[in-house]
């Protein structure tokens, strides 16, 4: 089976010490993972993945050999676009985080911590945040209907409408047909997080930022 996946990579300081401050300063280690319409395979081969694959490694090995930093636990948080129904994508989901978690214990086999995981399904959070940054057509009554229309409106224990109908006919599907192609790739994703500490009591260096573009195929 084949999947291509979209990875933007990204290290992350999130919070600063002064020179000379005991106190430890928390930072994260994230890499983003972004899979094809339907399914959960990590495939090196697309957009660089195996390449920032192998660079998140080696900063997530760097910390584990140094004994300044003491990791606290990694967040996994997997999410799809919203074609298809809910319950398949929810299982998708959580494929797609058993699919880094078997990334993690192929990469770092004695590694002994703990994985936070979250595989809600569709991330209409995530295509709030989408929409909202750009200017794609119908982006007002796309919003609209995302932030104040139920994912199942019911009536009488039925289901009479829903926040996929209403996108899918807004305007003849053109704004649905436009976040297909531009948005809904970017949803398809897992987020990865190693929170850390640092106990060093002098100024470090903050994690690198490493950002690559992407591009459509």
């Amino acid at each position: 089976m084949q999947i291509k996946i979209i990875l933007s990579f990204l290290i992350l300081a999130c919070c600063s010490a002064g020179y000379g401050q005991e106190a430890p300063r928390r930072d994260t280690l994230a890499v983003d993972v972004y899979y094809r319409r339907g399914y959960s395979t990590l495939d090196d081969s697309l957009r660089s993945n195996g390449r920032r694959l192998s660079l998140f490694s080696e900063h997530l090995r760097s910390l584990l050999q140094d004994s300044q930093q003491q990791i606290q636990h990694v967040r996994i948080v997997s999410g799809t676009s919203p074609e298809g129904t809910a319950n398949a994508n929810k299982r998708l989901a959580k494929n797609r985080t058993a699919c880094v978690l078997d990334y993690f214990s192929r990469n770092f086999p004695s590694w002994n911590v703990v994985f936070d995981t979250i595989s809600d399904g569709e991330d209409w959070a995530g295509l709030a945040a989408l929409v909202a940054a750009s200017d794609m057509p119908g982006r007002n009554e796309v919003l609209d209907i995302l932030h104040n229309t139920p994912v199942w409106v019911i009536e009488n224990g039925k289901v009479v409408d829903g926040r996929k109908r209403q996108l899918g006919m807004l305007q003849g599907g053109r704004p649905w047909n436009y976040m297909e192609k531009h948005f809904f790739p970017y949803l398809r994703r897992s987020a990865i997080s190693v929170i850390y500490e640092s106990a060093a009591q002098q100024t470090q260096e903050p994690a690198p930022e490493v950002k690559e573009p992407i591009k459509e195929p």
